[in-house]
């Protein structure tokens, strides 16, 4: 199986970072439709990266998809009056910012 491209970091505010993991492998035949991976606010990126042949983006890459992931930043003392409405639209902005990168959508 060949490698993903190296990650690409296309957003990052005082909330969150987005990042571009990988286009499909060259002999795969492409998923029409990218993947938007959103962790929880708990658990960060990495817990999808754990060690070769367990990496659940190599495995979608693989799979050919086209594979975007979203972490949140730790929140610091100007983001405590964030709510869940926050987080949500931070998760729509990710979506639109895909969708612009890849014109599907």
């Amino acid at each position: 199986m060949g490698a993903a491209s190296p990650r690409s970091l296309f957003a990052l505010d005082g909330q969150r970072a987005s990042m571009h993991l990988g286009q499909p492998f060259a002999d795969r035949d492409p998923h029409p439709e990218p993947l938007l991976l959103v962790h929880s606010l708990g658990n960060k990126h990495c817990l999808t990266d754990l060690s070769p042949g367990r990496r659940l983006v190599q495995h979608l890459v693989g799979a050919g998809f086209e594979v975007f992931q979203m972490s949140w930043l730790n929140p610091g003392p100007g983001e405590r009056h964030f709510d869940l409405d926050t987080y949500i639209a931070g998760i729509h902005e990710a979506l639109d910012e895909v969708t612009a990168i890849t014109g599907v959508g």
